[in-house]
């Protein structure tokens, strides 16, 4: 078979955008299963588990999972992932995990390499009781808890699935994500210093005047809610 002029290019573009449409909507459609199963799944567990063993089995499950699901999409050739960076975090002791947030996959990202996290969003995310408030984000845990907060910065050309990205568009293949460890920042009692330093922070590392903190919101909007207090 003969194809003259652009009639070529133009069949292999329509091809490229087809297999797209297959792997993002395939890609979501088995997230939601797994998602789906292993709630199912979850909810029998708890009978038999102590809430220990619960808690322990659940974070592996969750880890190894996401692990297998960017494996997946890895696999299509339509996403490349390079994450080798969080391996480090691994025995790195007690550490509150602060990433930017580009995606919805950020969490996905963090869980797959390391199985001992728990993953704490914003109440207005989900309407949920099982979840609880985070006031004044990473910084405010920080003081708390007295742990270190360990900015994880997510790299990516491509603005899939960041706020207000709708499901049918389809992104440019492939979508490239590269995970550098940040800097980490010692517990203050004093939130707006700590908020003050993080926001210069990721403001030079990331090129934007507003960074983005472990909750999704803005560091300024959250300096503005604690003086409000």
């Amino acid at each position: 078979m003969l194809l003259q002029g652009s009639a070529a290019p133009m069949i292999r573009t329509g091809l490229r955008a087809a297999y797209a449409c297959l792997v993002i909507y395939s890609g979501l459609l088995v997230f939601g299963l797994m998602c789906l199963v292993w709630s199912g799944a979850a909810a029998l567990l708890c009978y038999p588990l102590s809430k220990e063993r619960g808690r322990v089995v659940g974070r592996w499950v969750t880890s190894y999972g996401f692990r297998g699901y960017l494996w997946l999409l890895a696999l299509t050739g339509a996403f490349r992932f390079d994450l080798r960076a969080l391996d480090a975090l691994r025995d790195a002791g007690p550490l509150i995990i602060a990433p930017n947030h580009p995606s919805l996959l950020d969490a996905v990202m963090v869980l797959s390499r390391l199985p001992d996290v728990t993953c704490v969003m914003k109440a207005n995310l989900i309407d949920n009781p099982i979840y609880n408030r985070l006031k004044g984000g990473a910084a405010l845990a920080s003081k708390r808890s007295g742990v270190p907060i360990q900015t994880v910065l997510i790299e990516t050309p491509s603005a899939f699935l960041s706020k207000g990205w709708p499901l049918h568009r389809i992104p440019s293949m492939p979508v490239r994500y590269r995970i550098r460890l940040g800097r980490r920042f010692s517990p203050k009692d004093n939130l707006r210093e700590t908020i003050a330093e993080m926001e210069a922070y990721l403001a030079s590392e990331l090129g934007s005047r507003s960074g983005i903190d472990t909750a999704g919101d803005t560091l300024p909007r959250l300096q503005n809610r604690l003086e409000e207090r």
